[in-house]
This record gives structure tokens, sequence and C-alpha cells, in this order.
């Protein structure tokens, strides 16, 4: 049986696009400096390659 706990690959993949997305929108709104902003990216895009959405 499968384990559920564990998003499949397309929910990694909306899940990175989503928290990328606000992000973004945090980052145009000022309340995050590029640094960090491209942090968050960079491990969002982390996450979904350990869970098969990315190679």
């Amino acid at each position: 049986m499968p384990d559920t706990d564990q998003p499949t690959p397309a929910e990694a993949a909306l899940f990175a696009l989503a928290d990328i997305a606000a992000v973004w929108a945090n980052w145009t709104a000022g309340r995050l400096d590029t640094d960090d902003a491209m942090a968050a990216i960079s491990d969002h895009l982390t996450i979904a390659r350990e869970y098969g959405a990315l190679k």
C-alpha cells in the first residue's frame, strides 16, 4: 500500500508553485528581500525535486 503521508509528484508541484507564488507576492510587496526570496524559492524547488515533481 502506498505511503499516503507523502505528496504525489503532481501534488508536490502544485504545493511548490503555490509557495513560490506566495514568495513572489511577498517579495514584490517589499516584505522579503531578494536574498531571502531566492533562498525560499530554492528550498521549495528542492523539496519538489525530492518528491519527484522536478528532475
